[in-house]
């Protein structure tokens, strides 16, 4: 989504005011934070979070000072939960976890200094949020040490994009904060607000997921669309012969499953559909436009996914993957 005029510098003015909190720490932990925090502020999804007070001022109006000390706590918050996130899956040493304790305790400080932590329905809502995140990542690393054959039915059922919402859900607090400082109390527009931003994160990882399902099972780690595969190659094969799965055929199997990768398809177009639905009352709006370009950019995404699978069809030889008979 372009930005408007004035947005490049509110995102300059968040990120100064992390890089002068990370310059005022001692040695080593600034060093540790540098690092990290360059990194951060390079993510797309890092500027999205830090300037999506400013964008939901149409819905839920603050002045310029509150839009930066919310943007400011929310991607510190944001922080935290990446931080948490690589950390679990391998791309982050334990010298990551302090830096994760200063992201939350300067999260945390932020939404104090707006008053929102006086608030028994803000903290009560920032409390569930962080156990629903919580949970999710202890169902994750239930499945770990991951083995394509012998992972349980029920460890894979539980991968579904609600688990991955979930987890990410702490972000979803900038629509709690947002509407108590606006003086917007209205249950009606923070819950469609809510479950569109919700939505919102869901089709985004859905769509990395698709993109990453090999390199994460290669890394010994599941994901939606991951889980979906082995289980649908498991309705093909024998459960005799389920402990003969392993990536090769995952891999073999995906580029002849194209009624799977309809449904994942599906599932991202859903996720869309009900965020703009939410959305929808209230006329066209900045959260709607990021919604929309999200879509467009996972579809996108998906169309590219799709030629390479009838490529590699091609090369390999399309009559043999698609008369191949049921695995088992």
């Amino acid at each position: 989504m372009e930005l408007l005029p004035d947005e490049p510098a509110r995102f300059e003015r968040i990120a100064g005011r992390a890089w002068a909190a990370v310059g005022q720490l001692g040695p080593p932990l600034r060093a540790q934070a540098t690092e990290r925090l360059g990194r951060l502020i390079t993510g797309a999804f890092s500027r999205i979070v830090a300037l999506l007070p400013a964008w939901l001022t149409d819905l839920a109006p603050l002045d310029d000072g509150r839009c930066d000390l919310l943007g400011s706590a929310s991607l510190y918050l944001w922080w935290h939960g990446q931080l948490i996130d690589d950390l679990i899956d391998g791309a982050e040493g334990l010298d990551a976890l302090p830096v994760a304790q200063f992201a939350l305790t300067r999260a945390l400080d932020g939404y104090q200094q707006a008053g929102l932590l006086a608030s028994a329905d803000a903290w009560g809502e920032l409390l569930a949020l962080s156990e629903a995140s919580a949970h999710a990542y202890a169902r994750e690393l239930a499945t770990r040490p991951l083995d394509v054959a012998t992972v349980s039915d029920e460890l894979l059922a539980a991968w579904t994009p609600e688990l991955a919402m979930d987890r990410a859900g702490p972000a979803c607090f900038v629509v709690t904060a947002q509407l108590a400082l606006a003086a917007q109390p209205q249950a009606t527009l923070r819950a469609d607000i809510a479950s569109a931003l919700r939505q919102l994160l869901g089709a985004r990882q859905l769509a990395d997921d698709a993109s990453d399902w090999l390199a994460d099972l290669k890394a010994g780690h599941l994901n939606v669309v991951a889980a979906g595969l082995i289980r649908s190659l498991r309705a093909r094969t024998a459960p005799e012969n389920w402990g003969s799965l392993s990536l090769e055929r995952l891999a073999g199997f995906e580029l002849r499953a194209e009624p799977f990768w309809a449904q994942v398809e599906q599932t991202h177009a859903g996720l869309c559909s009900r965020a703009l639905a939410r959305l929808a009352p209230y006329g066209p709006c900045r959260l709607q436009q990021l919604v929309e370009r999200q879509r467009a950019h996972d579809e996108a995404v998906f169309a590219r996914m799709r030629q390479r699978r009838a490529t590699l069809r091609s090369v390999f030889g399309a009559q043999a993957l698609g008369s191949a008979p049921p695995d088992g």
